[in-house]
């Protein structure tokens, strides 16, 4: 039991120094692999078996895929300027400009950038003039409905990595999630304009026309949503449709990708190579760890400290998450462990979405964020009123979680 603690514990450490570092994902967690390989006395032709069988796994080959193409999708949305289309649509259709400072940002963080909130926020400060809303609270928007995705999308990343360690589908975690944010975004809403009166745009009626201008612009995500989720077809395959529309669909005129060869070249370079390395190292991490036993080892651990489960479920990755300020870091973490703790005959559903709940709010409202640390230095806003106002509004998100645990369990 000590050496699975021990090996759990520096484990943490290493990639909590390496996260301060800012050393790639992958990197990092090729690193807690190897660590947790040297803890449990492995031969070199174990650990290439493990990683021979780790990334020749289907569930692997398509979370590196779905991640592929997600971060091919975004970068080709917003070469052609397929990605301002939508946003001037919405102009077009919402005349309230509060919520258009709230679902500009939702829209840009399905680009899965890391950083991506910087993108965003030159995007809506005019708008945060116009309500006279200060940039404290407009970095808190921000920051916010930037990652409403996290929860709600079926493309995050973050769900589709929990939803392939724990083996329980994708839509799991949005039957969870979406009551949680129909409940929390509002009172966000409310709490972040709260000192603002509606400001309308100079269309106050939506045509017909503008209406499906806006479905137009918005189908590569409708396409991949239907196809992956209403019609269960193999999800990058969906992803790589919605791409292809994309190529096929876009008229542009700046020159460099005018045609559809020079469109696909524009998809494969906005892949994210570092990401898909840090899926390929986060499913090696987990196999590794399965390997070595000593998930039982801590699991008897954290039951012998006597708290209850659920309490675990929540402060293992809040904790996590906090101090590396990376979901995909603190999930990789989190979730494996767990495998071996929720006993048999238990439905591990809920415990499993109360993790990725708390590994998400926690990564969120990290000091040590790169959206939350970007925005706030893009707005000039005070960083210890923005982290006050997002720990606020996440402390409803893991409230309303527990709500929605207890009504599950």
């Amino acid at each position: 039991m000590f050496l699975g603690v021990t090996a759990l514990s520096a484990t943490i450490i290493l990639v909590t120094v390496l996260v301060r570092m800012r050393i790639k994902l992958g990197i990092i967690m090729l690193s807690a692999a190897l660590l947790m390989a040297l803890f449990g006395r492995f031969s070199p032709i174990t650990v290439i078996n493990t990683v021979v069988i780790s990334i020749t796994d289907p569930e692997t080959i398509r979370l590196m895929l779905i991640i592929i193409g997600i971060t091919a999708l975004g970068y080709l949305l917003k070469a052609t300027g397929n990605l301002e289309d939508i946003i001037t649509n919405l102009r077009e259709v919402i005349s309230d400009v509060r919520i258009l400072i709230a679902l500009i940002p939702a829209l840009v963080g399905l680009l899965a950038v890391p950083g991506g909130a910087i993108m965003s926020a030159p995007l809506i400060e005019q708008m945060g003039d116009e309500t006279g809303l200060d940039r404290d609270s407009l970095a808190t928007a921000n920051i916010i409905f930037r990652h409403i995705y996290t929860y709600t999308f079926p493309m995050s990343t973050g769900i589709i990595l929990i939803s392939s360690i724990s083996g329980i589908d994708v839509i799991e975690f949005l039957k969870f999630n979406i009551p949680i944010m129909i409940f929390t975004i509002p009172l966000a809403f409310i709490y972040i304009f709260r000192k603002i009166k509606p400001i309308k745009t100079k269309k106050n009626k939506a045509e017909p026309e503008m209406i499906l201008r806006l479905l137009i612009s918005l189908l590569p995500f409708i396409i991949i949503i239907t196809m992956g989720l209403v019609f269960n077809i193999y999800f990058p395959l969906a992803i790589f449709t919605g791409i292809l529309y994309v190529v096929f669909s876009t008229k542009t005129n700046t020159g460099y990708i005018d045609t559809i060869k020079s469109r696909l070249l524009v998809a494969f370079k906005g892949i994210k190579w570092d990401m898909v390395f840090a899926i390929a190292g986060v499913m090696f991490f987990k196999d590794i760890v399965a390997v070595t036993g000593f998930l039982n080892e801590i699991s008897l651990f954290l039951v012998d400290t006597g708290i209850p489960l659920f309490i675990l479920a929540i402060l293992f990755p809040l904790i996590s998450g906090l101090i590396m300020g990376n979901n995909s870091a603190a999930i990789g973490l989190s979730a494996p462990l767990f495998l071996s703790i929720i006993p048999t005959g238990i439905n591990p559903i809920p415990y499993y979405n109360l993790i990725y709940i708390a590994s998400s709010t926690s990564y969120i409202i990290s000091p040590f964020h790169l959206c939350l640390v970007l925005t706030t230095e893009y707005y000039n806003a005070s960083l210890h009123n923005v982290l006050k106002q997002v720990a606020l509004v996440g402390s409803w998100i893991i409230v309303a979680a527990l709500i929605r645990f207890a009504i599950m369990v």
